[in-house]
């Protein structure tokens, strides 16, 4: 569960769905808004529910940004490694962060988020893999920071 700075959302992700690229399931719900629910966030650009796991969100300061990882299961029913994916709460949009230098999702590793900047144009991550940055080939933990536009 996580819990935005000022405390007016509260995150909750529970064991459902999840993603291929930016489908994942999760909720957001307003903790202190004049209109109090739940808002499912992790929904793909189409609208469409995932089809494995979603869990760790993590608010920006000022609440509108939310990360999540979520695992991803492609067509070939395999599980594949946690990705992180970002939601922007006041535009509804969602957006890979764990971008593979390839692009598309990191396939290697889980990838984890540690911190998001403010208005989430940096997001500080960790992972073993070897595939967010070239020529990764220590094999062991590494931090990053994804910057985004």
């Amino acid at each position: 569960m996580g819990r935005s700075m000022r405390g007016a959302y509260v995150a909750v992700i529970a064991g459902a769905m999840s993603v291929t690229t930016a489908t994942m399931s999760a909720a957001v719900t307003p903790a202190a808004a004049p209109k109090p629910g739940t808002e499912r966030i992790t929904l793909s650009a189409t609208g469409e529910h995932g089809n494995d796991g979603s869990f760790g969100p993590e608010f920006s300061a000022d609440g509108r940004y939310l990360t999540y990882k979520a695992d991803p299961r492609p067509a070939d029913g395999r599980l594949g490694p946690a990705n992180v994916h970002l939601r922007d709460l006041r535009t509804g949009s969602t957006r890979l962060v764990s971008e593979s230098v390839t692009g598309g999702p990191v396939t290697d590793n889980d990838v984890t988020v540690s911190s998001i900047g403010p208005g989430a144009r940096r997001i500080g991550l960790s992972s073993y893999s070897a595939q967010l940055v070239p020529d990764d080939t220590n094999g062991t933990s590494d931090g990053f920071v994804r910057r985004l536009p």
